[in-house]
């Protein structure tokens, strides 16, 4: 037993042979058992190879080991090869994934490089560790504001919604801001930023408002002094003082120097006004007490007023019901309230005035038996004035008239002994009787009042007439006037009555001499007419027309002496006889002209007919310019055609607009209808007069021309005015074509010189001297210049009319950009690559420390995929792959047409017919990048590889 404990084997992990015991870390030992875990964490932290280290760390898969390991292990490889481990967990690359509550952990216990920072920023997908990363960075960059910005804009363009949200609560500058605002894509982001730039905006101008309010609440209160009425004064400083209190708070936000001043000029100018009104303050009290007093005056009065109106209207209600009135109570309330009278604060007049109409109470007190007698005559006047029916004619109008003035007077008898206590409904039945007379008498008064003025004037006439010796016509009138002023009002009569009387009297003097006179005068007017029997006269109508005024003399001159009166009017009808006969012949040739003429109208009727019935057959294709023209001729030859008898002419004259009435009515439809049609094209016109497009209108107003020229006639009266209307419009709207091309021209040339301006700035920006510029500075200038030219002529395209040259101009400025980036692009590629080839070579020749590489400013410099294939690649051994690396290097060689040594030109033939069937067979794309990298992962370079990475470096730099 004791043999073979001596010489039993050892366990497998305690080999001396390095590969068994990385064999047994991963057949034998277990991480779930104490024992097995602890020998893990022995093998890391004490093992002579590197390799066994990582072995027992890659078992353990323990990111807080790896943490450990990349932090104390007493071997560089191992610490840079844990430190990977533990960027790829953090980056979420390997298949074990880490919680926030782990990350958070890392990142709260670790002290982290700001680039190893800035690299987990990059990969990190978690918006918790996002901000925590987010504000570690920002704490160290705090100094560098240029950097500190850079960060924000990278997270910000990169990082969801709720990150960009949280970024945004701490950042104050607008400037950062309107560059975040320009990229950003969402919305909501958008919402925000703009929000926050107006509060800035807003919190910035707060201080330069609440000066000028304070400033003009300041002016205001010493604006006080110029204010006469001391109430006025009061509420506006009230006014004032309430506004000053709101903005007391917001003072604070001012200087001290600024708040001090203000608060001493209110307080300076407070006490000015309290100086300057202390006298109206005593005589605004004195006015407050006498508006006291006037007050308490009015509702005495309105007391008083009342109580009267009351004690007046319970003895009216006693008299008309007849109730038993207890005097004796009315006389004690009476009383009490002349006491109170007495008593108020009523001046002397006002006292008076109210003991008056007190005392008259007591009076109607005593009377009561008198005004309830009263009001039974009032009844009885009611009910007699409403039995009697208003006049309806002017022979009834005296009587009656006189009736209603009695029965006034004798209701204002009554009126006065019921001492105003007559009831209501007697006082309104007594208003309407008095407005139904008033209005029914005033129209029979009105005539009575025409026929009393034309009474006067016939008066007049009749005098006149008298003395000029027109003694016939007077007869006439006097009998009319003698009838008239029998209805004249008493009044009117007495009026007219001189002249009457003087009238009546010359009146009945020319009876008598009428004979006297007419005899002679017809004697000689019967030798005139013989006169004309014997010579007629040339023309048959003057003389029908002077036998005619003969009969006229003759009828107005009154009768002759009875002896011979008969005689001469036989002698005077005979003689007219004869002087007519000449006029008859006439009249008899003019009969059968008149006959023609009949004839001819009738015939021109039978054309309007037919016409007529022509233009209904016809339904289309009717050309009413020429059924206007033979309705004109129609009517000109009715008016040309010769008289007809008076009793035909209306039947004829009636027929023939009958027989127009159609084509008239269809002319009028015709003309209508253009009117309608043009109205609506004016009416189109004036909508295009108000169009915001002028050039369209303009287009569209001239179809309108050409559609108002294909319309016929629309009558005399509109078409003119619908042309002059149409004609108008079109004006108005080519004079605002001339003075929108005129502003557009204007604008044009504002434009054109703005977007010049604009395009200066951007050619500097792109043209300035970039030599003192990092790449990355340079290229973000560059990008920032495209955004701005690629806005820049989304604004010029938009404009109307587009500005050609200028979009010209900025498309070439954009392709100078591109150009720019690329060849940055390049730059920093070529840069990148030189950097690698040469941090590569310098770790091959061991001029750089692996331990110091992350300390490297040049490996600083460098992308996160580049530092981590870097660091992958000094974590791993050498592998002697030189063949494999040599093949490899001739496959990048010949993919990239890049010529390889002359004595490898064999072996580079037969690479190449392997790799045409290789593509040809999987298809893939061709990635340089890729093979170098996979080139790198074939081990650590010995020095005679040297001269391969030499070779490569002619394909990538």
């Amino acid at each position: 037993m004791i043999f073979s404990s001596l010489f039993k084997s050892k366990n497998k992990w305690q080999s001396k042979d390095s590969t068994v015991r990385i064999a047994a870390i991963n057949d034998e030992l277990s991480i779930d058992d104490n024992t097995g875990r602890a020998i893990l964490l022995d093998l890391i932290a004490h093992d002579d190879s590197d390799m066994v280290r990582r072995a027992a760390l890659i078992k353990l898969a323990d990111f807080s080991e790896y943490v450990n390991a990349s932090q104390n292990n007493s071997q560089s490889k191992v610490k840079s090869f844990a430190q990977k481990q533990v960027q790829d967990m953090l980056y979420g690359q390997q298949q074990n994934k880490l919680t926030e509550e782990q990350k958070l952990a890392y990142l709260a216990n670790t002290q982290l490089s700001t680039q190893e920072l800035d690299a987990w920023l990059d990969k990190e997908q978690s918006d918790a560790i996002v901000l925590s990363l987010f504000k570690l960075l920002k704490e160290k960059r705090s100094t560098q504001t240029s950097s500190t910005q850079q960060l924000i804009i990278n997270t910000f363009a990169h990082k969801s919604d709720v990150v960009k949200r949280e970024i945004l609560d701490s950042i104050t500058e607008p400037a950062l801001l309107e560059k975040l605002l320009k990229k950003t894509s969402s919305e909501d982001i958008a919402d925000i930023i703009t929000e926050k730039l107006a509060d800035i905006a807003k919190e910035r101008d707060k201080p330069v408002k609440i000066k000028k309010q304070a400033q003009l609440l300041v002016s205001k209160l010493l604006a006080l002094k110029e204010v006469r009425d001391y109430s006025v004064y009061l509420a506006k400083k009230a006014e004032l003082e309430s506004q000053w209190h709101s903005i007391a708070d917001d003072l604070n936000d001012l200087t001290s120097e600024d708040k001090a001043s203000f608060i001493d000029k209110y307080a300076q100018i407070s006490l000015q006004l309290t100086n300057i009104f202390a006298s109206k303050a005593e005589a605004y009290e004195q006015e407050k007490i006498a508006l006291q007093l006037a007050q308490d005056k009015a509702n005495a009065q309105a007391k008083f007023t009342q109580r009267i109106a009351e004690i007046n209207q319970a003895l009216t209600t006693s008299v008309f019901e007849h109730n038993n009135l207890d005097e004796q109570a009315f006389g004690q309330q009476i009383a009490k309230l002349s006491d109170e009278v007495n008593t108020s604060v009523l001046n002397t007049a006002e006292k008076a005035d109210f003991s008056a109409q007190l005392k008259q109470l007591n009076e109607k007190l005593t009377k009561l038996p008198e005004i309830a007698e009263s009001v039974s005559q009032a009844t009885h006047l009611i009910s007699k004035m409403s039995q009697l029916a208003l006049p309806e004619r002017i022979e009834e109008l005296n009587d009656k008239s006189d009736i209603y003035q009695n029965w006034l007077k004798q209701w204002q008898t009554v009126e006065q002994k019921s001492a105003g206590i007559l009831p209501e409904s007697i006082v309104q039945a007594h208003q309407d009787i008095v407005k139904s007379w008033h209005d029914g008498l005033q129209p029979l008064q009105q005539q009575q009042k025409q026929s009393f003025h034309q009474v006067r004037k016939k008066l007049s006439d009749i005098k006149r007439l008298l003395a000029s010796g027109k003694y016939k016509v007077c007869f006439g009138l006097f009998k009319g006037v003698k009838t008239s002023f029998a209805l004249l009002s008493p009044q009117q009569a007495a009026q007219l009555q001189r002249d009457f009387q003087s009238v009546s009297e010359k009146m009945s003097e020319l009876s008598d001499w009428e004979h006297y006179i007419a005899t002679p005068r017809k004697q000689e007017m019967l030798k005139s007419i013989q006169a004309l029997v014997e010579q007629p006269l040339d023309n048959p109508n003057e003389q029908a027309k002077q036998v005619k005024q003969f009969r006229k003399t003759w009828n107005s001159l009154g009768h002759a002496d009875e002896e011979i009166d008969h005689q001469l009017n036989d002698e005077f009808n005979q003689a007219c006889e004869l002087a007519f006969a000449p006029c008859r012949r006439y009249y008899a040739e003019q009969e059968k002209l008149r006959a023609d003429h009949f004839a001819n109208r009738q015939a021109l009727i039978e054309q309007a007919d037919n016409l007529a019935k022509s233009l209904l057959a016809e339904n289309n294709g009717v050309d009413f310019k020429d059924i206007d023209a033979q309705l004109n001729k129609l009517q000109h030859a009715w008016q040309d055609a010769g008289e007809v008898d008076r009793q035909h002419y209306q039947s004829l004259h009636q027929a023939f607009k009958q027989a127009l009435q159609p084509i008239k009515a269809a002319i009028k439809q015709y003309h209508e209808k253009n009117v309608v049609e043009k109205k609506a094209i004016i009416a189109q016109a004036e909508v295009l007069l108000n169009s915001e497009d002028v050039f369209d209108a303009i287009n569209q107003v001239k179809g309108l021309q050409a559609t108002w020229k294909t319309l016929g006639y629309a009558g005399s009266h509109q078409d003119g005015k619908l042309w002059q209307s149409f004609r108008k419009i079109n004006d108005q709207l080519f004079a605002k074509r001339e003075q929108l091309k005129h502003e557009q021209q204007d604008e044009y040339a504002k434009l054109s010189a703005l977007f010049d301006q604009r395009l200066s700035k951007l050619t500097q920006t792109i043209n300035q001297d970039f030599s003192s510029f990092a790449m990355s500075e340079q290229t973000a200038e560059l990008n920032l210049a495209k955004q701005s030219a690629t806005t820049l002529l989304a604004d010029i395209t938009d404009s109307k009319p587009v500005i050609k040259s200028a979009v010209k101009k900025t498309e070439t400025l954009i392709a100078d950009i591109e150009a720019s980036l690329k060849q940055c692009k390049a730059s920093e590629q070529k840069m990148t690559w030189q950097n690698v080839f040469n941090l590569i070579t310098a770790l091959a020749k061991d001029e750089l420390s692996s331990d110091l590489l992350a300390e490297d400013s040049t490996f600083a410099a460098l992308k996160p995929m580049w530092q981590k294939r870097l660091m992958e690649f000094i974590a791993l051994p050498y592998l002697n792959e030189l063949e494999s690396r040599a093949v490899k290097t001739l496959e990048i060689e010949i993919l990239a047409q890049v010529e390889s040594p002359v004595e490898l030109k064999q072996q580079r033939m037969q690479v190449q017919v392997q790799l045409m069937q290789s593509q040809m067979q999987s298809g893939s794309v061709v990635n340089l990048e890729q093979l170098f990298v996979d080139w790198l992962m074939l081990g650590k370079l010995h020095s005679e590889e040297l001269s391969l990475l030499s070779r490569l470096a002619k394909v990538y730099c």
